[in-house]
């Protein structure tokens, strides 16, 4: 929420949460006055995420089933901030679904992503997005083609994704 928080420049700013879950960070940015839409596959999540929406914040905060695997019925360009929190590694194809975070994020918005593995989550071992016995935390902010992309990595001694800044590329940004 500070991230994307430092980084406003207007106050109708839209942010995208990809795979939302049950809401809570959705309900964060909305509670900061973001214009928020949360997405996510799990009717189960959503429905948690709904029973959220009380009051004013409905005005500022929706979510809607969807698959991130699938092409997003979201229109190009309109988001200034899209976040990924710990969803990657549960997509069919992180590269495909990375693409389509670049289509909805306007020129010049930022793309958070946070990747927490947990050994439930550990399910793309053999596509090379997973590297075993690390020990290692790292973030780091980069530009890419004029959007600003915030990716933390963590791990304790299970896993840290080692392809996402080559994903990241091949996704256009």
């Amino acid at each position: 929420v500070d991230i994307l928080a430092s980084r406003r420049t207007r106050r109708d700013e839209r942010v995208l949460d990809a795979g939302c879950g049950t809401g809570n960070y959705a309900v964060a940015l909305a509670q900061v006055g973001f214009q928020v839409l949360g997405i996510d596959y799990a009717a189960g999540m959503l429905a948690s995420a709904q029973a959220k929406l009380t009051g004013a914040l409905g005005d500022r905060l929706s979510f809607r089933r969807m698959d991130l695997d699938r092409r997003l019925d979201l229109a190009d360009g309109s988001f200034d901030h899209v976040i990924n929190i710990s969803v990657l590694q549960t997509t069919a194809d992180p590269g495909f679904t990375l693409r389509g975070r670049w289509r909805v994020l306007r020129p010049g918005g930022t793309l958070l992503l946070l990747h927490v593995p947990r050994p439930q989550s550990l399910t793309r071992r053999g596509s090379g997005w997973i590297k075993q016995g690390t020990d290692e935390q790292a973030s780091c902010c980069k530009t890419y083609a004029g959007h600003s992309l915030w990716g933390c990595r963590q791990s304790s001694v299970a896993a840290i994704a080692i392809s996402c800044s080559e994903a990241i590329h091949g996704a256009g940004f």
